[in-house]
This record gives C-alpha cells, sequence and structure tokens, in this order.
C-alpha cells in the first residue's frame, strides 16, 4: 500500500549559541517526533525517509534536522553540545503546538537524545545502535524515567552488547530489540529487516502516547528491561 507524505516545510531553528539548524517538518497532530541522524561522513536528515511514511500514516507531526556540522545546519560537529541542541529543537516543537513529543535518535544523536533527556522530559525515547564506547562510564547517557526502545542489529556482537550494557544502565523502562543483522543505526531502515524496524517503532510509539494519555499524575514505569530478539 502506498502512503502519502504530508506537505513538508524547511525549518530553520536558532541554537543556544546562535547556529542555525535546519531540518524539514511533516505537519500532522499534536503529537510530535523529532529525529536526530548519527554524525559522520554521509550523514543527514535523508537517513530517515523510509520511516517517514508509516509515522506520517499515522498522525505524527515529524521533525527531522541536519546536526550542526552536518547537511544544511551551521557550525561543526560537537557531542559535547549536541544535548543542548537536542532541547532546542524539542522546545521549538512546544512553541508550535506538541502536546506530547518523542525523541528518535540513531548512534551518536541516541546518545544525544539520552543525555538530554532531563532537559527536553521527552515522552519516549527510540534508539537505534546508541554508540557508548566500552570505556566510557554509564554516568551522564542514561535518560530520566521516560520509556525508551533501543534498537540494534544482533549480527554484531560489539554493538549487541554495547546496547545490552546501556540498557541495563539506563533509568526507566526499557525495551530492548535485537534485529538479525549486522547493519546498524538508520542502515537498518534500507535493509531486510526494514520492514520489523518498522513495526516495532511504530507501535512502540502508539502505546506510549496512549500511556501518556491515560496516566496523568501517576508515577513513570518503573524500570526494568524486556529483550526480544528477532
Amino acid at each position: 500500500m502506498t502512503m502519502t507524505l504530508p506537505p513538508v516545510a524547511a525549518v530553520e531553528i536558532t541554537a543556544g549559541d546562535g547556529a542555525i539548524l535546519r531540518g524539514q517538518l511533516w505537519a500532522g497532530t499534536a503529537s510530535w517526533i523529532v529525529l536526530l541522524h548519527d554524525q559522520g561522513e554521509g550523514e543527514d536528515l535523508d537517513r530517515w525517509a523510509p520511516l517517514l511514511p508509516p509515522l506520517a500514516a499515522r498522525g505524527w507531526s515529524v521533525l527531522t534536522v541536519d546536526l550542526r556540522g552536518h547537511g544544511a545546519s551551521d557550525g561543526n560537529w560537537d557531542p559535547a553540545q549536541a544535548g543542548a541542541d537536542v532541547a532546542t529543537l524539542v522546545r521549538f516543537a512546544r512553541v508550535q503546538g506538541a502536546g506530547y513529543v518523542a525523541v528518535g535518535g540513531a548512534g551518536a544523536g541516541a546518545i544525544a537524545a539520552l543525555e538530554s533527556a532531563a532537559a527536553t522530559r521527552a515522552g519516549a525515547l527510540v534508539l537505534l545502535s546508541p554508540s557508548l564506547p566500552a570505556e566510557q562510564p554509564l554516568t551522564g547517557p542514561r535518560g530520566t524515567g521516560e520509556a525508551k526502545l533501543i534498537i540494534v542489529g544482533g549480527g554484531d556482537a560489539t554493538a549487541r552488547a554495547g546496547a545490552e550494557r546501556l540498557g541495563r544502565a539506563a533509568i526507566g523502562w526499557v525495551v530492548l530489540v535485537n534485529l538479525p543483522t549486522a547493519e546498524q543505526g538508520t542502515a537498518m531502515l534500507r535493509g531486510a529487516v526494514a520492514p520489523h524496524l518498522s513495526e516495532h517503532v511504530v507501535g512502540f510509539l502508539a502505546e506510549q502516547r496512549f500511556l501518556a494519555s491515560r496516566r496523568s499524575g501517576r508515577a513513570p514505569p518503573i524500570g526494568g528491561v524486556s529483550q526480544i530478539d528477532r
């Protein structure tokens, strides 16, 4: 079935230091998801393109942005500044009328989403192959009490071990999905496991949006990791 995307608008968002972050917005309902690509050559907002139709079909407003030093955005990539940039993007979403905001990230974008969680207070995080060196202490990128979906290509033992380590240390409820591929991050959106990845992301977001509408005044979910191997 062919899914038609809503009209797209170019956006320019000014970061705290004046750098312009450029992106695209597909307008839907007051439920928003902000998508952050990985860092590196060839990485930009277009990496999320395969995920846009299933999200838009379910009414999500989708904001994709080139991280600083990538694509059309200003500046140079700086992981120390990435968390503040994510907070700026989420503030933009709320100013535009977002009532529920989720954040999705791949690789370094996933780590930035975790590191900014206390500032963004996102309803949920979708993390593709969060990249974290084995020697890095898990003191910062743990999120807060929001639910988290971690998806990793289980065919890469190092990536899988890193995702499992992060899942155990994360604060709040975590679903960890190991897909049968060595591909990682947004590359999984273009491979054989793409339908499974989209299914997990769309289902998780729908569930968290529903729970948020019923959870007013309740405590966030308790901690724990649910693991799914495909």
